[in-house]
């Protein structure tokens, strides 16, 4: 049928799959929850709607899930166009980007934890300076890598930002490259960066010597809060062409974070249903478990 035809050669086009049969699984054929919201999107463009990323999770086999597809007028709803007018302007958090600004505080229990992604990296014959030009290139482009955050928790982005550097420690014995390296390990890997200061992120660097080599431990910190797991391996991904050829060619960026948090409402139907069964189940639903506790 026509619902099933259309999401077998949606999933196709996304998973790179051929020969997709009814009873497949979208996760089993290489699906996450990322690639499923870029499905839904791309079924809208073709006039399919009525089926969601729930339903997909609760339904991941295609038959099963198509069940719940439906014909609509085909819809170009996904941002094409940008405010570039008011791109600096600040702009609310997402729900998960307020989650982790509340989460940073001292006075909540459990609190006063930084939502960091440590790296290191590790090489000889590292060069730094093509290394700088190629971050420095990656800040100019993404936006995020240029954002602040008020003490409202609202987050802006700012216009410009200075050179960002990479703090270099030389060690000249190799006796003491181990306390070094433990050294920027301990101070660089449980940070939590002060949000309403440039930069969220924190890039610092050891070349000591080993074995007759000159190498260089390259640490990089990110905060989750302006980068999610996608973006970091996109970003991973551009640092790693970049540095391979500093004018290696990248797809060009139409909307910021910004437009995106503006613009994508839910349905307010749903919602409200939503609402209403919760409501509803609040009376009857069981407490939560008694484990024993380190803290409150």
């Amino acid at each position: 049928g026509w619902a099933e035809t259309v999401v077998a050669q949606v999933w196709s086009e996304l998973l790179g799959a051929d020969g997709i049969g009814r009873h497949d699984s979208f996760f089993a054929l290489g699906g996450d929850s990322l690639l499923a919201t870029r499905m839904i999107a791309l079924l809208r463009r073709r006039g399919a709607g009525g089926a969601g990323v729930a339903r997909l999770f609760s339904h991941p086999r295609l038959a099963e899930f198509a069940e719940a597809v439906n014909r609509t007028v085909a819809r170009e709803d996904v941002l094409t166009e940008g405010d570039p007018a008011h791109r600096h302007d600040p702009f609310p958090p997402t729900d998960v980007q307020r989650a982790f600004w509340i989460g940073r505080d001292d006075r909540l229990p459990l609190g006063g934890v930084g939502t960091y992604h440590y790296s290191e990296f590790d090489g000889a014959d590292v060069d730094l300076d093509r290394l700088r030009r190629a971050w420095r290139r990656l800040v100019r482009r993404h936006e995020m890598l240029r954002a602040v955050f008020d003490d409202q928790g609202r987050q802006r982005i700012l216009p410009e930002v200075p050179e960002p550097a990479i703090e270099v420690t030389e060690v000249e014995q190799e006796s003491e490259a181990d306390a070094a390296l433990a050294a920027l390990r301990q101070e660089s890997s449980h940070r939590r960066l002060d949000l309403t200061r440039w930069p969220l992120f924190d890039v610092r660097a050891v070349r000591y010597p080993h074995r007759g080599q000159t190498r260089t431990r390259l640490a990089i910190g990110l905060d989750y809060i302006v980068l999610d797991g996608a973006s970091i391996i996109a970003l991973y991904g551009e640092l790693d062409a970049l540095y391979h050829d500093p004018e290696a060619p990248l797809p060009p960026i139409d909307v910021s974070f910004r437009d995106y948090v503006l613009e994508v409402v839910p349905d307010a139907d749903a919602v409200q249903r939503a609402r209403a069964y919760w409501l509803k189940r609040l009376d009857t639903l069981p407490p939560a478990p008694a484990l024993p506790l380190a803290g409150d």
